[in-house]
C-alpha cells in the first residue's frame, strides 16, 4: 500500500511540472480564419489564374485559381506614411495596427483586353487625409500570368515638403493544394530584390518583385510585420528592417519606398505581386536549410527513503525525491 501511495505521489508531481509548461508563442497568438473585412466598395479583374479585386481603400483581394490568398480576403494591399502618420485600410488580424482610412476619390471600372498589348486596368485614387498627399494606384493584369503589377504614384499638392513611405504587402495565406493555409517559409531572393513566403513542399509561393529597386523588405509573423508599418491611431511604425524568418510560421511579406516630396512633386513605383507555382514565376526558391532536432528535456525522479526502508506499524517512514533533468532541453 505503502509504495503504490508513493508512486501516485510521483504521478502527481511530473504531471504539475508538465501542466506547468508554457504555451508556444504561435498558440498564445494564433488568430481565427473567417475574419473577413466589412464589405467595401472595389472594383475586380476577371481573370486566370489571378482574380483581382482593388477596394476605395487601397486594400486588395487576390484569388489564385479560386483560392484565395490574403489571411480574411483582404489583409493586403497599399499603405502610406506621411510625416508621422500612417494611412490605409485595417486589415482582418492585424492587432492594433490601426491605421487612419484614406479619403476614396475614385475607383475606375476595368478597362481593356487582358492582353500584353493591352492589360486589365484599374485606376484608383485615395488622399491621405488633409496632408495633401494624393495616392493614385494604377493595377493591371495580364489573362494568363501568374502576377498582377501595380503602379503608385504619391503626389504632394501641399504648399509644405512631405516625408513619404509606401508600403505595399500582405498576411499571406498561401492558399494552396497540400499546403497548411496561413503558413510558409519565409524567402528572400537577392537577384530580384523577391520578399515571400514558400508553401510547405516548396513547389508554390506568393511573393512581391520590385520592378523599382526598393528601400526596404520585410518578411515576419504576421502580428510583427504589421508592428513595423505602425500602430493604433495612424502611429507610425519603425519600418521594414530587411530580415526574414526562415522557419514554417504564420507569414506576411511586403516591400518599402521612402521618398521626400518638395510642393508640387511626384515620384512612382512599380512592383509585381505573384502567386503559384515557383517554376512559372522564374523564381528559384532557396535550398531547404536542415531544421535543428528541438532540445527536449530527460527528467529522473529518484526517491531516496531514509533513515530506513522499513518501519514498525503505525511509524512514518521519510523520504526525500531527487528530480534531475539530463536533457538538452528545460523542464519545469
Amino acid at each position: 500500500m505503502l509504495y503504490r501511495r508513493l508512486a501516485s505521489a510521483i504521478m502527481v508531481a511530473l504531471l504539475v511540472m508538465m501542466a506547468g509548461s508554457p504555451l508556444p508563442v504561435a498558440i498564445a497568438e494564433s488568430k481565427e480564419d473567417g475574419i473577413f473585412a466589412p464589405a467595401q466598395a472595389g472594383q475586380t479583374i476577371n481573370g486566370a489564374p489571378l482574380t483581382i479585386r482593388v477596394l476605395d481603400s487601397l486594400a486588395m483581394a487576390v484569388n489564385y485559381d479560386g483560392r484565395r490568398q490574403f489571411f480574411g480576403d483582404t489583409a493586403g494591399g497599399t499603405f502610406v506614411q506621411v510625416d508621422n502618420a500612417v494611412y490605409g485600410s485595417n486589415p482582418p488580424a492585424s492587432g492594433d495596427f490601426t491605421p487612419i482610412p484614406f479619403t476614396p476619390v475614385s475607383n475606375s471600372p476595368v478597362t481593356g483586353s487582358g492582353t500584353a498589348a493591352d492589360p486589365f486596368r484599374i485606376v484608383t485614387e485615395a488622399d491621405a487625409g488633409t496632408s495633401g498627399v494624393r495616392i493614385s494606384q494604377v493595377t493591371t493584369y495580364v489573362n494568363g500570368e501568374p502576377r498582377y503589377r501595380v503602379e503608385i504614384t504619391v503626389r504632394n499638392t501641399s504648399s509644405s515638403s512631405r516625408n513619404v513611405r509606401i508600403f505595399h504587402g500582405a498576411d499571406l495565406f498561401l492558399n494552396f493544394p497540400g499546403n497548411i493555409p496561413d503558413r510558409g517559409y519565409g524567402f528572400f531572393d537577392p537577384p530580384t530584390g523577391a520578399v515571400g513566403a514558400l508553401s510547405e513542399d516548396r513547389r508554390s509561393l506568393q511573393v512581391f518583385i520590385p520592378i523599382t529597386p526598393s528601400d526596404a523588405y520585410q518578411e515576419a509573423f504576421y502580428a510583427a510585420f504589421w508592428r513595423r508599418i505602425g500602430g493604433p491611431g495612424g502611429a507610425p511604425g519603425p519600418g521594414f528592417d530587411n530580415t526574414i524568418d526562415t522557419t514554417f510560421h504564420d507569414v506576411a511579406a511586403g516591400l518599402q519606398y521612402n521618398r521626400t516630396l518638395a510642393p508640387g512633386a511626384s515620384a512612382t513605383v512599380s512592383l509585381f505581386g505573384a502567386f503559384g507555382l515557383a517554376q512559372d514565376i522564374g523564381i528559384t526558391p532557396p535550398p531547404l536549410e536542415p531544421e535543428q532536432p528541438p532540445r527536449t528535456a530527460d527528467v529522473w525522479v529518484v526517491v531516496r527513503p531514509t533513515p530506513n526502508l522499513s518501519a514498525t506499524r503505525r511509524s512514518i517512514i521519510t523520504f526525500e525525491m531527487v528530480i534531475t533533468n539530463i536533457g538538452e532541453g528545460a523542464a519545469r
